[in-house]
């Protein structure tokens, strides 16, 4: 894409003057790279209402009006989520001394079998459940002692999506976006671009109550995306989805990993994880067994050239052999 024009120096960008944010302002560091390719590396305040994808678009859209073309932006560099030691039991551990690092920005596929407890982990991370023991760290903030700050950074799609079905998709992303205290006109702005997205345009204005699973897994995904959260956890978020709707999801999630937001899914298909990782955690009776790249994966299974699956079959059952 050519560049326009080029800024020169540190400034900054007043979010209502794009989309109808507040008045905090986004400080924009910029660096050339990829031969004349402007990259963007945008940083805010630690609650970071700011809809950062919503930002490059809109911005990307002055490009030929002789204003600036935004490419990529990155997160100061810090982790997204460390668990020490964290335990939950119920009539056996669930989660027994987990220790776990996500790194900002990065794209993370936690797998395991059932009852690994991969779900407990993330709803524990979510704010759900109070773990036993150990510690859990969202970006800096203590979850447990702040859990509301923690709350704030994060947003969950469970496997079972949570909708009001009497509401419209539009109607529903306004209602979630007023209980993230997110002005109006944003709000409408926000929903009508993460409908479009997800191809739910033709059906943004009927009620949930007749959409299929995939349909509505679709509209809990937009919910989960409209307070621009930092960290996106996702369970089994491509179940029941069909092969349109399935890549449409794929493509927001690699977007939104593009603007710098933390992803975290579990999932049964291994061939997505497989594709989409950056790293990849194996869970097994609450622990982590495995963790890095597919090649750090293989290189662990003792494996070369060989697919996600067979690795962590492998992976589970020597963990299974020497338990």
């Amino acid at each position: 894409m050519a560049i326009p024009w080029r800024p020169k120096g540190n400034f900054s960008v007043k979010p209502s003057h794009l989309f109808g944010a507040g008045p905090k302002h986004a400080v924009v560091n910029h660096a050339y790279r990829y031969l004349g390719v402007v990259s963007e590396e945008f940083r805010a305040c630690p609650d970071r209402r700011l809809d950062f994808g919503n930002l490059r678009r809109r911005i990307e859209k002055g490009a030929g009006k002789g204003r600036v073309c935004v490419v990529s932006y990155n997160y100061p560099d810090t982790s997204a989520l460390v668990l020490k030691g964290l335990e939950k039991h119920f009539d056996k551990p669930a989660v027994d001394g987990l220790d776990l690092t996500i790194r900002g920005g990065e794209f993370y596929a936690l797998l395991g079998p059932n009852g690994a407890g991969k779900t407990t982990t993330l709803r524990i991370v979510a704010g759900l459940l109070r773990p036993d023991a150990g510690s859990v760290s969202v970006f800096g903030v203590d979850a447990l002692a702040d859990p509301i700050a923690a709350k704030r950074l994060i947003a969950w799609v469970p496997d079972e999506p949570l909708i009001y079905e009497k509401l419209t998709p539009f109607e529903y992303l306004e209602f979630v976006a007023g209980l993230w205290d997110i002005e109006a006109a944003t709000a409408q702005t926000q929903a009508t671009e993460i409908i479009d997205i997800l191809g739910l345009g033709p059906h943004a204005h009927e009620r949930c109550n007749g959409f299929s699973k995939g349909m509505r897994q679709k509209v809990a995904l937009a919910g989960a995306l409209v307070h621009s959260p930092r960290l996106l956890i996702l369970d089994e978020p491509l179940t029941g989805l069909d092969a349109g709707s399935s890549r449409q999801v794929k493509t927001v999630l690699a977007e939104r990993v593009r603007d710098g937001v933390t992803v975290i899914m579990t999932t049964h298909i291994l061939e997505v994880a497989e594709r989409m990782a950056e790293r990849i955690g194996v869970i097994d009776a609450g622990r982590l067994i495995a963790e890095g790249t597919l090649d750090e994966l293989r290189r662990q299974a003792g494996q070369t050239d060989t697919s996600l699956e067979d690795v962590f079959l492998d992976l589970v059952a020597e963990q299974s052999a020497a338990a």
